[in-house]
């Protein structure tokens, strides 16, 4: 038996092995349920801890169409909730219209209109294409795969110090690149293009972390240039990758590629790894 507090009270939570929660920070409206406690513990059968609003109906708004009173005032307004002006706050909804794991909403606020990798067509319409707010460095970053067949998945940036090895010869000031691809066609090959904005090529190098074998290693033949699209500078690398190759890291040949990289700067010698480089012949 686990014992986890959860703030924010009972609202979703749904339960489906046996175990002990705390709530916290519970709230409910006395006059709309017509109840004395809010719930009771299953356990011992006293009530739980819960601050009553609208006790003698004077408050009959309390939760509606507002975010100031409490616990709504600590709650996420810009992306999470949504006030309404007859209901009770509900979860915002999402629109992701190309089904690639980031909403609309972020794609169509990318640089060059929405179009971050400058293909004329909006991010928010393919699949094949993800442009999404770095959590590292706070700039915008973009996948795209040339093969169009390509669903992205699980687009994200993650720092180093989340691996569970750290590369010490390199720095990753943009984090590393996380995703994956669903191609539908086995032992298919794409061309990747990383687009991280608001950063300059330098010296960087296209670096390739295996989780499953805690490895890290350059990509030998990555193409990474400067550009400049809609005024906006960007670093743009490219390289290609085969499912289940040497770079594809579940290692099958599936029609899935997962593929976490990085741009990375030198800072001592590279240490050995253990793991042969990969030369890859890029097409740009």
């Amino acid at each position: 038996v686990t014992n986890d507090t959860y703030t924010g009270g009972l609202v979703g939570r749904n339960e489906t092995v046996e175990s002990e929660r705390t709530f916290v920070n519970n709230y409910y409206d006395q006059q709309r349920t017509g109840q004395t406690v809010c719930a009771t513990d299953d356990n011992d059968g006293e009530p739980l801890t819960c601050t009553v609003v609208n006790s003698h109906g004077d408050q009959l708004g309390y939760f509606i169409n507002n975010n100031t009173n409490a616990p709504m005032d600590t709650w996420n307004f810009n992306g999470v909730w949504v006030a309404n002006p007859s209901i009770p706050p509900i979860f915002k909804q999402v629109n992701d219209s190309d089904n690639d794991g980031i909403s609309d909403e972020i794609e169509s606020a990318s640089p060059n209109g929405g179009d971050a990798n400058n293909d004329g067509i909006l991010d928010s319409q393919q699949s094949n294409v993800a442009s999404l707010v770095n959590s590292i460095n706070g700039q915008y970053v973009a996948v795209a795969l040339d093969n169009q067949n390509c669903r992205l998945t699980g687009v994200s940036v993650n720092s180093e110090d989340t691996n569970i090895i750290k590369d010490t010869g390199f720095n990753y000031t943009a984090g590393l690149v996380n995703f994956a691809a669903d191609c539908g066609e086995l032992g298919v090959t794409s061309m990747v293009n990383i687009y991280q904005y608001s950063i300059t090529k330098d010296e960087l190098v296209l670096r390739k972390y295996n989780p499953v074998t805690s490895a890290y290693f350059t990509i030998m033949g990555a193409s990474i240039i400067d550009q400049v699209i809609d005024g906006h500078a960007a670093v743009v690398a490219s390289y290609i990758i085969t499912d289940g190759g040497d770079l594809d890291i579940d290692g099958k040949v599936d029609g899935t590629i997962v593929d976490p990289v990085g741009l990375a700067s030198s800072v001592v010698d590279v240490p050995n790894t253990g793991v042969v480089k990969h030369w890859i012949l890029s097409l740009r």
